[in-house]
This record gives C-alpha cells, sequence and structure tokens, in this order.
C-alpha cells in the first residue's frame, strides 16, 4: 500500500511527458500534410504538360474583301444645278394722283388682288374744277386770236399808209408794228399751251392702268381727297416675273456662264421651278437672262435672274406669284464629255478606289464636277472602263486584295491571285 502511494506522483509525470510528445507530432504533421499536397499536384502538372502531345502549326489564309465594283463610264451630258429663288415682278409701279381732289369712283377691280387690263380705268378724281379751268384757257386762247388778229390789220393799214404817203425806202419794224404782232402770237401760244396744261390735267382724273397686272395693296377709297403724289394703290404687271437665285462660282462654271452675263436669247440657260403644294408639285418653265455682275461680300454669291413669261396664263397649273420660293434647276446650253461612276464611287475625302487587274486598290484623289443622288461626273482623275469600288470598304490601303462582285452578287474576278 505504501509502496503504491510512493510511485503515483512517478507515473503522473510519465504521463504528462507522453501527452506533450503526442501534441507536437500531431501540430508537425497539420503543416507538413498541405504543403507535401501543393508539391505533389506541381509535380503533376509538370507531369502531363511535358508529355502532352504538341499542335501542329499550319499557315493562315489571308483575309479578302468582297465589295461591289462598277466600271467607268463616258457620258454625253448636259449638267445642271439647283438652288432656291425668290419670286418678284418685273416691273412694279405705285399708282399716284397727279392732281388734287377728291375720289369720286372706284372699278371694281381696284382692291387687293384686283386684276386689271392695260388702259382700264380704274379711279376718278372729281373732274368739276379741271373742267372750268380749261373753259378759262380757251377764252384766253380765244383772245389771243383776236389780239392777233387786230395787230395784223393794224401792221397791214400801216404799210398802205406808208405807200400812200410816197415815203421812200423799207418802213422800220415799228412802223410796220412787228414788236406788237411777235406779243400777241406769245401771248397765243401761251394761251394755247394753257389748254393743252388744263386738258391734260382733266385727263389726269382718271386713274388708268398703265399695263395687264394685278393690285398688291389698295391705299385709297371712295370719298378720299387726295394731294399730288399720294399713292393710290401698288401693283405689278403680269406678263412676266423674275426668280432671283442665289449661284456660286462653281455653279456658274458647271453652266459655263460668266459673272455678269447677258443672254441673247440663244445662250440662254434653261431652267425649270418647282414649288410644292400639298401631295403636288406645282412646275413652270423659265430661263436664265442674266447674273450680277459682281459677287456680294456677305455671303460670296452670285445672283442670276430668271424669267417667266405669262406667269399667271391659263397654261400653268397654277399661277408663279411673286414672294414664293421655288426650287431652280439650271441646265447648262451645252452637253459636256465627262466620265461617269455610281454615287458610290466617290469616298470621303473625295477619293476613288480604283480596283486593278490584280484586285488591287488603288486610292486616287479626284475633284468632281457634279454629283447626284445616283451618279458623280468627273472631267479627270478617272479613265473609262476602270472599275471603281461602289460598296463600303473599311481600312482601305493601297495594295489592298479584294474579291470584285457585281451589283448581283456575281464574282468577278478570282477571290485570291495565283501561286
Amino acid at each position: 500500500m505504501n509502496k503504491m502511494s510512493l510511485d503515483l506522483p512517478h507515473l503522473l509525470d510519465s504521463a504528462q511527458r507522453s501527452a506533450g510528445k503526442f501534441k507536437l507530432s500531431r501540430q508537425v504533421a497539420m503543416v507538413l500534410l498541405p504543403v507535401a499536397a501543393l508539391g505533389a499536384g506541381v509535380v503533376g502538372v509538370a507531369a502531363m504538360v511535358a508529355t502532352a502531345p504538341k499542335p501542329q502549326k499550319r499557315e493562315e489564309a489571308p483575309a479578302w474583301w468582297a465589295v461591289q465594283v462598277a466600271q467607268a463610264q463616258a457620258q454625253e451630258v448636259r449638267l445642271s444645278v439647283s438652288t432656291q429663288g425668290l419670286v418678284r415682278a418685273v416691273t412694279q409701279a405705285t399708282l399716284s394722283a397727279q392732281i388734287a381732289g377728291k375720289v369720286v369712283y372706284v372699278a371694281p377691280s381696284f382692291a387687293d388682288g384686283g386684276a386689271f387690263t392695260k388702259g382700264t380705268l380704274l379711279a376718278r378724281i372729281d373732274p368739276a374744277d379741271y373742267e372750268l379751268a380749261l373753259v378759262r384757257a380757251k377764252a384766253q386762247v380765244a383772245q389771243a386770236e383776236e389780239n392777233l388778229i387786230r395787230e395784223e390789220a393794224e401792221s397791214a393799214i400801216a404799210l398802205t399808209d406808208w405807200q400812200e404817203l410816197g415815203r421812200q425806202g423799207e418802213p422800220s419794224d415799228l412802223v410796220l408794228r412787228k414788236p406788237q404782232m411777235a406779243q400777241t402770237r406769245a401771248a397765243l401760244a401761251a394761251a394755247q399751251a394753257g389748254v393743252r396744261a388744263a386738258e391734260l390735267d382733266l385727263a389726269r382724273t382718271e386713274i388708268r392702268a398703265p399695263f395687264d397686272g394685278r393690285i398688291m395693296e389698295k391705299r385709297a377709297d371712295l370719298g378720299d381727297i387726295v394731294s399730288p403724289g399720294a399713292a393710290l394703290a401698288t401693283s405689278f404687271a403680269t406678263d412676266r416675273v423674275e426668280v432671283r437665285i442665289p449661284l456660286t462660282d462653281a455653279d456658274l462654271a458647271i453652266l459655263e456662264t460668266p459673272v455678269g452675263f447677258i443672254a441673247n436669247g440663244k445662250n440662254a440657260p434653261e431652267v425649270l421651278l418647282s414649288s410644292p403644294a400639298g401631295a403636288l408639285t406645282r412646275t413652270w418653265k423659265g430661263r436664265l437672262v442674266r447674273t450680277a455682275p459682281m459677287v456680294t461680300e456677305q455671303t460670296r454669291l452670285i445672283t442670276g435672274y430668271v424669267e417667266v413669261e405669262s406667269p399667271f396664263s391659263a397654261r400653268h397649273a397654277a399661277p408663279l406669284a411673286p414672294g414664293l420660293f421655288p426650287t431652280a434647276t439650271l441646265q447648262a446650253v451645252k452637253r459636256q464629255s465627262l466620265i461617269a461612276a455610281p454615287r458610290g464611287a466617290l469616298k470621303k475625302g473625295e477619293q476613288v478606289f480604283v480596283v486593278k487587274a490584280d484586285n488591287s486598290i488603288e486610292i486616287r484623289q479626284v475633284v468632281p464636277v457634279q454629283t447626284t443622288p445616283q451618279t458623280v461626273y468627273f472631267r479627270a482623275g478617272l479613265a473609262p472602263g476602270e472599275r471603281v469600288v461602289v460598296s463600303a470598304l473599311p481600312a482601305a490601303r493601297d495594295g489592298l486584295k479584294i474579291t470584285a462582285l457585281s451589283a448581283d452578287g456575281e464574282v468577278l474576278t478570282p477571290a485570291a491571285p495565283k501561286k
């Protein structure tokens, strides 16, 4: 019993040392186990990479752009220019009173928008005072004629007396009363002039149309008292109108028309004027009759003048009235020899992509004469028969190989050069 009690502390100490060693070994194992697993994985991957079959190398085929091409053609064309114009009356006049008086009559056509023909009586000023003035003027003429007859008789009597008295030589002008006759003749001429003036004033009581036209604005009416120079109405002639259009130097070059041009009848470019009216488009025909002899400083444009005959005629679907803003399309007088290509041939920066015989691209800088929604025209830079790219071609450069397609998508040339 006593022996067992003495060995018990020793046994406990041994047990504690054994437990400490076991705990330390467990910690070491927990640290080393992940490291060993990671190392094994790296070795396995390296072995797989080393033993894996290597891919075979092959040459990549070059990329080929498929684009639509078209052939440039020589054409005889009449170029045209489009611009916007303003219609104005060629002849516009203010109907004014030349005498004073009261307006006692106005015609039915003397109204805003009224139409009239040349010589139509539009208004009348009270003629009573002027009729009386004409009577007085005629009385003065009669008096002057009587005075002249009397003086002529006195002169004849003086000559007879001179001869009967046996006087020698020619009688003087005073004896023959020539100064008195000259005075009476002048008085007669003045009286006759007074009659003509009175007749003019009486005629001016009637305001008549100076041309075939329309009233733009009436400014006087029945009962108004007017003075000389007072405006009664503004009007314009309807025999022709003028369309003023702005033109550039390039437009004049296309039309082969210089600054300060004046048409002689044969060299006047034709002009088609059009203006929308709801779902319809109204058209008129005219001619460019002249251009301004100067360039406008502010706009650097030249004004052209287009004349249209009988704009209110029934042969037109609608009148070409002053104030309209029609579109003017001018055609050159002569045809020109130009190179034509589809509109898509002209690329950004005024370039064309010419397709050479080996299907490579040549980029050319060109200056088009004119472009339309369908066609572009050149004077130089492109030859008839040359092929040009008319579809989109991104990243174009000189020497780029392409596959040429027709408008129907048919391949026109081989897709790749021969090896």
